[in-house]
């Protein structure tokens, strides 16, 4: 419980039986809270927190997913060309199909075509 001087975080807001009066919060954002117990706890925290922003991501930009062979799929890419070009339609395209029907490859053969058009 909070003391009567120090009034409640805004994320304790509705919550019943809480008790954080020997903790101290080291990440509070959105649904993420993080709170340690001792001093420990909060040594050991902050270095995983410190080791975590020192990871790089992931480099994907040589990912690549094959386009559709040439000719295939011409149907639906033609589908697709005419929704693009019309633009009082929704602005979501939404791709969905069985395991292993295409739809990476659908999207890769877009994204091919999108970038020669510019």
């Amino acid at each position: 419980m909070q003391s009567d001087s120090t009034p409640a975080p805004s994320f304790f807001t509705g919550a019943a039986h809480t008790n954080a009066s020997h903790s101290t919060f080291i990440n509070v954002g959105h649904d993420n809270i993080t709170y340690v117990n001792n001093a420990s706890e909060v040594k050991e925290a902050l270095a995983a927190k410190e080791i975590l922003s020192t990871l790089k991501p992931v480099d994907r930009s040589g990912y690549y997913v094959q386009p559709c062979m040439e000719g295939t799929r011409e149907n639906i890419l033609g589908e697709i060309d005419v929704w693009l070009e019309d633009f009082n339609t929704p602005n979501t395209l939404w791709i969905i199909g069985s395991p292993g029907s295409g739809k990476f490859t659908i999207a890769s053969s877009l994204v091919s075509r999108l970038m020669k058009r510019g």
